[in-house]
C-alpha cells in the first residue's frame, strides 16, 4: 500500500517516539505486549518507526530453528513430551496441538537474549548500543521483570509497548487466522490474553518495575478486518497511541482521545478492565460447554 506525502503528514501523531524521538538510533530495547492476533506485528509496523534487531519467540516453535539451538534440548523436550509423544510428524506447525505444546515447554527465549545481549556488550560502547526489540506477548511478570534487568545492565532504556484492542474484535480476528491455517486452540488463545492483562495490570501495581521502566506506550489497534488499501488507511487514521505516565494511576491517567482531539470519560484502565471481564466470562463458558 503506498501512503502520499499528505497522508504521511496526517499520520504524524500516530507515531511513537522513545524519549521523545522518533526512531532513535542507539540504546533502546522495545519490549512488545499483546495477545494472539492483537496486531502486533502490524500496529508496531505503522506505528512505531524504529530499527531493531529483533528477538522472535515465535522462532522456539520453528521444529528447525529448535534442531540447531542449544544443542537440539528443547526440541527433545518437546518430542519426548507426552502430547506428541516422541512422534517428530506432529512436529509442524499445522498440527493444532504442537504450538500449544511449544509454548508449554519453552515459555522464553531467556538464554538467547543473554547471549546476544553478552556479544553486544563486548563489542559496542554503552553510547551506541544498538537497539534492540523482544518480540513476544509478555505475559508474565517475573519473565518480564528479569529481561528488563538483565537489558538494563548493559545500559538500555527500556520501553513497552503494548498492544491493546477490543477483545470481541480480537476473537474474531483469532478465527479468521485458524481458518487461514494458524492453529491456535481457543483456550491457549484465552489462557495467553488473561496472562497478558493481569502482566499489564500487574506493572502499575509495581513501583520497581515502573522505576526501571523509561517509556510505556499503548497502541489501541483498530486494523483487524481490513479488506482494502483504502479501508486499512482509514482503520489507521482512527488509530491512536497513548503515551502512559509511568506512575501507579497511569492506566486510569490516560483518556481515549475522539476524532475532534478530545478526551473520552474511558481510559485505557477501564478498557483493559472489560476485555479481562470479557474473558473470564468466555473462560467460565469454555469450563462448562453446556452453558454455550
Amino acid at each position: 500500500m503506498k501512503i502520499t506525502f499528505l497522508e504521511n503528514a496526517l499520520l504524524e501523531d500516530k507515531q511513537i517516539k522513545l524519549g521523545g524521538e522518533v526512531n532513535p538510533k542507539y540504546g533502546w530495547c522495545v519490549i512488545y505486549a499483546g495477545g494472539s492476533a492483537s496486531g502486533k506485528s502490524t500496529a508496531t509496523g505503522f506505528n512505531l518507526p524504529f530499527v531493531g534487531k529483533k528477538l522472535d519467540v515465535d522462532e522456539f516453535k520453528d521444529p528447525e530453528f529448535l534442531k540447531q539451538f542449544v544443542g537440539g534440548k528443547y526440541y527433545d523436550r518437546i518430542l519426548n513430551s507426552k502430547e506428541i509423544g516422541g512422534d517428530e510428524s506432529r512436529m509442524n506447525l499445522n498440527d493444532e496441538e504442537y504450538p500449544e505444546v511449544a509454548h508449554k515447554k519453552i515459555d522464553d527465549f531467556s538464554e538467547k537474549m543473554k547471549k546476544i545481549m553478552t556479544n553486544l556488550g563486548k563489542y559496542n560502547s554503552p553510547d551506541r548500543l544498538p537497539n534492540i526489540i523482544l518480540d513476544q506477548t509478555t505475559k508474565n511478570i517475573f519473565k518480564l521483570r528479569n529481561q528488563v534487568i538483565t537489558v538494563k545492565k548493559y545500559g538500555y532504556k527500556v520501553a513497552i509497548v503494548y498492544v491493546l484492542t477490543d477483545m470481541s474484535e480480537n476473537l474474531h480476528h483469532f478465527h479468521l487466522r485458524n481458518k487461514q491455517g494458524r492453529n491456535l486452540s481457543p483456550k491457549l488463545f484465552f489462557d495467553i490474553h488473561t496472562a497478558v492483562t493481569d502482566t499489564i495490570l500487574e506493572i502499575f501495581d509495581d513501583n520497581d518495575m515502573l522505576s526501571m521502566l523509561d517509556d510505556f506506550w499503548v497502541v489501541v489497534n483498530k486494523y483487524n478486518g481490513f479488506r482494502t488499501p483504502k479501508q486499512k488507511l482509514a482503520q489507521i487514521k482512527d488509530t491512536n497511541v497513548y503515551h502512559v505516565p509511568l506512575e501507579p494511576d497511569g492506566l486510569k491517567q490516560t483518556h481515549f482521545i475522539t476524532l475532534s482531539g478530545r478526551n473520552k470519560d474511558e481510559t485505557l484502565y477501564d478498557m483493559i478492565i472489560e476485555n479481562k471481564k470479557f474473558l473470564k466470562s468466555y473462560t467460565d463458558l469454555m469450563k462448562d460447554p453446556n452453558q454455550m
